[in-house]
């Protein structure tokens, strides 16, 4: 049946044979939906003739024009959202860098800290030692045999 309603499409394009015609008015004849079919594909070829609209010289070219402008616009798109991945890579493995230099710095200045802070110790424990150990401690005694009395007279 299929074949059939395929013969019909053939007839309509003017690609049918003489034999298959004779054999599409035979099936028209005795099927119903296929002279249905035949009508509406009749109405449809006399409706396109009737349309005598000619179209401009240059359609076809602005159409492809038109095709390949968007097909080089989406390639575009594309290869940017592609770049795009490779530019958030790099971010990703610059902030890395940047933060295991700025805990190596912190680490410096860490240490140098310490050791500040140990020579701090040293010098305060040598000062110490300095002032404590240096002189003998002295005590004076003072005796009041000749006290001194100053008075004044007003």
């Amino acid at each position: 049946m299929n074949t059939e309603f395929e013969i019909i499409d053939k007839y309509f394009d003017g690609e049918c044979s003489e034999k298959e015609e004779t054999e599409m008015f035979l099936f028209l004849s005795k099927e119903k939906s296929a002279r249905e079919y035949f009508k509406a594909n009749y109405k449809l070829k006399m409706i396109t003739n009737q349309i005598d609209e000619e179209f401009p010289e240059n359609l076809d070219e602005r159409i492809l024009i038109s095709i390949k402008n968007k097909a080089i616009k989406d390639e575009k798109f594309y290869t940017a959202k592609k770049n795009s991945h490779l530019f958030y890579y790099a971010a990703a493995a610059v902030l890395i860098i940047g933060l295991l230099l700025g805990y190596m710095e912190i680490n410096n200045y860490k240490a140098n800290m310490e050791a500040t802070t140990r020579k701090i110790e040293k010098q305060e424990k040598l000062i110490n030692l300095i002032l404590n150990n240096s002189l003998p401690t002295t005590e004076i005694n003072t005796k009041y045999t000749n006290e001194i009395i100053i008075t004044s007279e007003l």
